[in-house]
């Protein structure tokens, strides 16, 4: 791999380290918080175990400033996925004796936003279709009686689009089964 950029104006060299082989313990033991934060790149047998490293020593360093502290934990929160360690990243977080509000970061409350918006729609299509479910059961009580506990089933873990075909069936379907395989 190049080690260097060259172009007119300008001309960059640059040594590219395999962030694996890091001294971990130097790392942790460093003031600078991208020193440390670089601790979860380096090679380890127990992830859990550095990640709870990471944290507490950042915790330690920005003892008496929490905003840099916040600010240090989104950077740790943005670099979780790279590790596979998102989920040990927000438990360590959470065990945390102190709150660290991550969802007021300017850069970090985006991604808090983007998610609350996404379960947002998947809560309202999901009371969208159970709410199918529930008028599709009734009817089909209300015509055959009795539903038999796996067509209940079907119908209940059924989506929006095909609750919406079979009550449409329901209409014209002689028995319970044309409901869902009408005839041609």
């Amino acid at each position: 791999m190049p080690d260097r950029l060259s172009g007119p104006g300008l001309h960059y060299h640059f040594d590219l380290i395999d962030a694996r082989r890091l001294a971990a313990e130097a790392l942790l033991a460093s003031d600078h918080p991208c020193d440390i934060i670089m601790t979860l790149f380096a090679t380890t047998d127990d992830l859990r175990a550095r990640v709870h490293q990471v944290i507490t020593r950042l915790a330690a360093r920005f003892a008496d400033s929490p905003s840099h502290l916040r600010e240090a934990l989104v950077r740790v929160a943005l670099l979780a996925p790279l590790r596979d360690a998102v989920p040990l990243v927000e438990e360590e977080i959470t065990l945390m004796p102190i709150t660290i509000d991550l969802e007021t970061h300017p850069f970090a409350s985006r991604f808090f936003q983007k998610g609350r918006a996404e379960g947002h729609a998947e809560g309202h299509a999901e009371g969208e279709a159970r709410g199918r479910a529930a008028m599709l059961l009734r009817l089909v009580r209300r015509r055959w009686g009795n539903v038999p506990p796996d067509t209940e089933d079907r119908i209940r873990t059924a989506d929006s689009a095909q609750l919406e075909i079979w009550m449409d069936h329901v209409l014209d379907a002689c028995t319970l089964a044309d409901v869902f395989d009408p005839p041609h």
